[in-house]
């Protein structure tokens, strides 16, 4: 594991952490003072609502930089992004999937045990 995927995983453990800690806050409110009370924290006018929201939101924000810049300095990719430039581009065009599906069938035909392997595998995953 990279360093900024790990990283990226505090950031959003702790996102998932502040939702439970102000979903339980809204739902004591709630316990207190009744619906009025949750629609008075709620309230647009209620500046200091938004600034605490701010304030604990901000170590989500930063590690959320914090994993981006690790991941631009040391040239951290997710395996996911590796593995799509070792397969070839989609074909957009009709010509260009011409091109492709004519390359698969004369691939196929040079190396018939790679097609029977192929099929054996498919057959399995849709058992």
């Amino acid at each position: 594991m990279s360093i900024s995927k790990i990283i990226k995983t505090v950031a959003n453990i702790y996102l998932c952490l502040f939702g439970i800690f102000w979903s339980g806050c809204m739902i004591a409110i709630f316990a207190a003072r009744g619906f009025i009370g949750v629609q008075e924290t709620l309230s647009p006018f209620n500046i200091g609502n938004y600034i605490v929201t701010a304030i604990f939101l901000l170590p989500y924000l930063f590690l959320n930089k914090i994993a981006t810049k690790v991941e631009a300095k040391f040239g951290e990719k997710d395996t996911m992004v590796r593995k799509e430039k070792l397969l070839p581009p989609i074909p957009w065009s009709k010509e260009e999937s011409h091109k492709a599906n004519e390359k698969a069938n004369k691939y196929a035909r040079e190396h018939p045990e790679a097609l029977q392997k192929w099929l054996q595998d498919s057959e399995q995953i849709t058992k």
